[in-house]
């Protein structure tokens, strides 16, 4: 038998210690999910021992919402100014100055921001 054909052979499916520990314990948990009857105390889950999880974090998310406030806002407002900028420019005329001696600046169009932008890509 040559060296390429030996490598190739199957090998034989060898049970060890630690397979027939998790064959047992699979065949164990599925008995017991089928059969709950057989064992009625582990089959419902005493009150007592419920960890309070999602009241810990009701707490935190409460406490976090009392003390950083100021955060989110003024994260929420750093965001807004480019939003703000770019609804100036091309959704409504920009205004400089106030009352009747203010200039207007038109909105800019979609289609020849497009084109700058396309045109900066390119000559870089």
């Amino acid at each position: 038998m040559s060296d390429a054909v030996a490598t190739l052979a199957p090998t034989r499916l060898r049970l060890n210690q630690a397979h027939l520990i998790w064959l047992v314990a699979i065949a164990a948990s599925l008995l017991l999910y089928l059969e709950r009857d057989l064992v009625p105390w582990a089959s419902s889950y005493p009150d007592g021992a419920i960890i309070p999880i999602a009241d810990w974090i009701a707490a935190f998310m409460t406490w976090l919402k009392r003390n950083f406030t100021w955060l989110t806002r003024g994260v929420a407002d750093l965001l807004n100014v480019p939003l703000k900028a770019s609804v100036a420019l091309l959704a409504k005329p920009f205004k400089i100055g106030n009352g009747a001696e203010a200039w207007y600046l038109p909105r800019l169009s979609w289609a020849g921001v497009v084109i700058a932008g396309f045109l900066a890509g390119h000559a870089l």
